[in-house]
């Protein structure tokens, strides 16, 4: 005689996090000027007041690209000068390391990178990426006039484990100096963003799951299997998140669908027998420690996830007694 108990215990993953390199310098005075009545030329980059984010992204993912520019601005230069570019309040440390030329948010999980240049078609470069403010070149003409205009690229990308939160973009200004003279800026419309870390959180704790008493005559011969039972997974998930769940528990040698009876070689313990796990409406048993995509772009609210657990006969003698296993599900959303 089989005396049932399966018990399958929940486990929530998250990701990872990173760090940073360049430093800003002080500009050098010069002898360039406005003409014509020009000013600096200002570009408002405006991304959108919230970013939904799924919890367990690869790092580096894009999660949107924007683009802001405006129109040349005329500056005149009298004398040796030199001309600065980048962001001109972030620093080396705010670097991501791992992550090119990404800069880490107040969000967890979250960074900016950047491009800047005159020509829009040429953005996305390692040439033409934002670093800490810098110099970008000298010039040695006596006097000569600049038209420089104001083209700016944003991406926001995945750093590690995202958090929900409010990311504040004001430190993420930047420019291009004429010597001192501020020539082109980098700005935003608004400097925050709703960040929601889609996930969902499992409502049902520790599941039991009673497969029964199942006579040694329904298992006579390796393969065979008992009668499934039913049992769920209950979740109450934020909308648009991508639901994927992983089975892990330790398996009978050779066999990564069949898990291995808990304190399987003690005595009182079922001998020959494994325990499997499978989806509902499905014959074919779950491998476990395999990542298995349940359900994408869920609404918001309740979901339940079903299955089923059986016993199977395994090639080895079949001896009666308790036939307890555990397993261990992990919910992760990408």
């Amino acid at each position: 005689m089989l005396t049932p108990l399966f018990r399958l215990k929940p486990l929530c993953l998250a990701a990872v996090a990173l760090t940073g390199l360049l430093a800003a310098q002080e500009c050098l005075a010069g002898a360039c000027y406005f003409a014509g009545g020009a000013t600096t030329s200002t570009a408002m980059m405006t991304l959108p007041a919230e970013i939904k984010v799924q919890q367990g992204a690869p790092v580096s993912t894009v999660l949107g690209t924007w683009d802001a520019a405006n129109g040349r601005t005329n500056i005149t230069c009298s004398a040796t000068f030199s001309t600065w570019v980048g962001y001109d309040i972030l620093t080396a440390a705010d670097e991501v390391p791992g992550v090119r030329h990404a800069y880490k948010t107040n969000v967890p999980g979250i960074g900016v990178r950047g491009w800047s240049g005159n020509d829009s078609r040429y953005l996305i470069s390692d040439r033409s990426a934002l670093l800490p403010k810098h110099i970008g070149s000298s010039n040695n003409d006596a006097i000569a006039g600049y038209v420089p205009s104001a083209n700016y690229r944003i991406q926001l990308v995945v750093t590690g484990p995202v958090e929900d939160g409010t990311l504040d973009l004001s430190k993420f200004t930047a420019g291009l100096w004429y010597d001192d003279l501020l020539a082109t800026r980098l700005q935003f419309t608004s400097p925050t963003i709703h960040v929601i870390a889609n996930a969902c959180e499992i409502q049902t704790g520790e599941i039991q799951v009673p497969l029964g008493d199942t006579s040694a005559a329904q298992l006579d011969q390796p393969g065979k299997t008992s009668a499934p039972v039913a049992f769920n997974v209950g979740l109450l998930c934020d909308a648009g998140t991508n639901v994927n769940i992983t089975y892990t528990g330790p398996v009978v040698s050779g066999r990564p669908d069949t898990l291995q009876l808990d304190n399987a070689t003690a005595p009182g313990s079922a001998k020959g027998v494994g325990v499997q796990i499978l989806q509902a409406n499905s014959s074919t048993p779950l491998q476990f420690g395999k990542e298995y995509t349940m359900q994408q772009a869920v609404p918001a609210g309740a979901l339940t996830l079903p299955f089923q657990a059986r016993y199977i006969r395994l090639d080895s003698a079949l001896e009666q007694g308790e036939a307890n296993a555990t397993a261990t599900f992990e919910m992760t959303y990408r």
